[in-house]
């Protein structure tokens, strides 16, 4: 990814290739991994890891 913004696509647009660098982006896709990490994090959280530094 080289970091070109296109601007905002409708969201009818699920997946479009960059024009500069040709990579593929597929929204769901993206979303999808923002979620898994999100969870991910709160069970890390739910299991008693530290998720900030220690007073």
């Amino acid at each position: 990814m080289c970091g070109v913004l296109d601007g905002p696509k409708p969201l009818s647009i699920r997946g479009w290739q960059c024009a500069a660098c040709g990579s593929v982006h597929h929204r769901d896709f993206n979303a999808a991994k923002n979620i898994h990490a999100a969870g991910r994090a709160e069970w890390l959280n739910a299991c008693g890891w530290a998720v900030s530094p220690s007073v």
